[in-house]
């Protein structure tokens, strides 16, 4: 269910955006994005 989610995240726009935003390390913090969101 991880991957899909990840999956889903990345191609979303809105969220890869937002994902940035929040930090630059998003591959490092990716755990943590899917528990905030």
């Amino acid at each position: 269910m991880k991957y899909n989610k990840r999956k889903f995240y990345k191609e979303d726009p809105i969220i890869k955006q937002a994902r940035i935003s929040i930090t630059p390390f998003s591959w490092f913090d990716d755990n943590k994005i899917n528990l905030k969101i």
